[in-house]
């Protein structure tokens, strides 16, 4: 475990003064924390994070491209890239989302069940 490990609390994002929690943490928090409300799987929280980090790297690259387009600039083949980036990291969000659940996320139907 290293000492710069974010706790689930930790995990959240900041916009426009109203505070949203990250969905990776939420998700962490329903399915495995200990009692000091921390995700004790330190590669977990590790992986957590650097999702939250492409996911928003793609997001301020994607505005980036976007206000150079806007001042006359073609796109060129940042479209395609972004298409892969994005269906890549989508891939890997439902695969993390489905690693913090474990077990306890198989479910089909039942008041236990929920549909996220």
């Amino acid at each position: 475990m290293t000492p710069t490990s974010p706790t689930i609390r930790e995990l959240t994002v900041t916009k426009k003064k109203a505070k949203t929690e990250n969905p990776y943490a939420r998700i962490a928090r329903s399915y495995s924390q200990d009692s000091e409300g921390k995700l004790s799987d330190a590669d977990a929280r590790d992986r957590i994070t650097k999702q939250t980090m492409l996911e928003k790297s793609l997001q301020l690259t994607v505005q980036r491209v976007a206000a150079e387009s806007q001042s006359g600039k073609a796109p060129g083949a940042t479209t395609s890239i972004f298409k892969l980036v994005g269906s890549t990291i989508a891939k890997d969000s439902a695969s993390l989302k489905s690693e913090l659940r474990g077990t306890l996320g198989f479910g089909w139907e039942g008041e236990p069940f929920t549909t996220e």
